[in-house]
């Protein structure tokens, strides 16, 4: 790391989008670190700290917990002295990202945009549908998808789509028939699954 502060922290995230807009949110609430560094090609967020900052430390706690923190031995047990002081396990961020991400396949799905769905898509990435006898890794998947809103977009059918944020699932019919559910299993801010279904879970 580039960084000279005394606790320092790498957080690898699964997408580049899920890294930016972490590095958003702590720039426009105010609660950027002494120093914090995106880097764009690896998906990570490098943070430098000497104090406790209750918002960066439950961001770190929060990594820790989903098992994408790195630091050496001295930042951790520095970390564990501040979750045993304080162990609120802040989702704020975790929960803002998964409406983002819900919102971002309403949108997709709404404009018949692919790329909004597939830039969420964890690298093991997995889609399975009732419809179909094997399920679709993320590569078979991104052209699937592609294909299938080109289809769409030709047959000129009415899709309604309307988001139901507290299953992160969108429920989608066509031409007023009864509703299929697109079930999103969102993990560290990026699609790991997504089941096409009849059922509600």
């Amino acid at each position: 790391m580039k960084c000279n502060h005394k606790y320092q922290f790498v957080i690898e995230y699964p997408t580049e989008f899920y890294a930016r807009e972490v590095g958003i949110y702590l720039n426009y609430f105010g609660h950027k670190p002494e120093y914090a560094e995106i880097d764009g090609e690896r998906n990570v967020i490098i943070i430098g700290i000497s104090k406790y900052f209750d918002m960066i430390c439950r961001l770190l706690v929060s990594a820790k917990k989903n098992k994408i923190l790195k630091a050496d031995k001295e930042s951790l047990m520095w970390l564990d002295k501040y979750m045993e002081q304080d162990d609120y396990y802040d989702t704020y961020i975790e929960d803002r990202m998964n409406a983002i991400v819900v919102g971002d396949l309403a949108e997709a799905w709404k404009a018949l945009d692919a790329e909004l769905i597939i830039r969420h898509l964890a690298p093991e990435f997995k889609f399975k549908s009732m419809w179909m006898h094997e399920s679709l890794d993320r590569d078979r998947y991104t052209r699937y998808i592609r294909d299938q809103f080109d289809e769409i977009r030709q047959s000129g059918a009415q899709w309604d789509i309307r988001e139901v944020p507290e299953h992160d699932a969108l429920a989608i019919s066509k031409n007023g028939n009864e509703p299929a559910y697109y079930i999103a299993e969102i993990r560290n801010g990026a699609i790991v699954k997504v089941d096409w279904t009849k059922f509600l879970k």
